[in-house]
């Protein structure tokens, strides 16, 4: 819950900064705090089983061992911790930064930078096992697709719905 917290600090801070200058609406549209389209709903069902097979496939690559590693949280099964950490990161990662990447720099330099960053904090992964480099190229790419949905509905809702299903799901597979 305190990452939950922590990852929602900088749109909420953005969005009290910017109400006077850009007004409420607007600074909300800019983190994405809004509901999306249909069309984003539907490209979320389709991008669905993508990240699922894409995910699966990373985390089958990696061995047991690495996996069972305290620290290394796959099998979380359903819990609330894992649906909060993907709102989070989907708020914080899709939201504050890659609409800020996605203004400045367009679709594909802002996407690609904003997976990038998203992939940062993951390599913390390399620090309990070397072999979970695997996971790495995955959560870029998550991260990239992810980028998709939130450019084409401007919001993180479907993001963070789409992200939170795929850790349940696959921590129902791998657990």
């Amino acid at each position: 819950m305190f990452e939950f917290l922590l990852f929602l600090v900088p749109s909420v801070l953005y969005i009290l900064f910017q109400r006077k200058r850009i007004g409420v609406s607007q600074a909300r549209t800019n983190v994405g705090w809004q509901w999306g389209n249909w069309q984003s709903v539907v490209l979320s069902i389709i991008f669905f089983p993508v990240l699922l097979g894409i995910g699966y496939a990373g985390i089958r690559v990696v061995s047991s061992a690495s996996l069972a590693i305290p620290g290394v949280v796959l099998s979380q099964g359903v819990s609330l911790a894992v649906i909060f950490r993907a709102i989070g990161e989907e708020v914080f990662f899709r939201g504050f930064v890659g609409g800020l990447l996605l203004r400045s720099w367009g679709f594909w330099g802002g996407n690609t930078l904003q997976a990038g960053v998203f992939l940062l904090p993951h390599l913390m992964l390399l620090s309990f096992d070397a072999q979970l480099w695997p996971i790495l190229p995955v959560q870029f790419l998550c991260g990239w697709i992810l980028g998709v949905v939130r450019y084409r509905s401007g919001s993180v809702i479907e993001c963070a719905i789409l992200h939170a299903a795929i850790n349940l799901a696959i921590g129902l597979l791998a657990g």
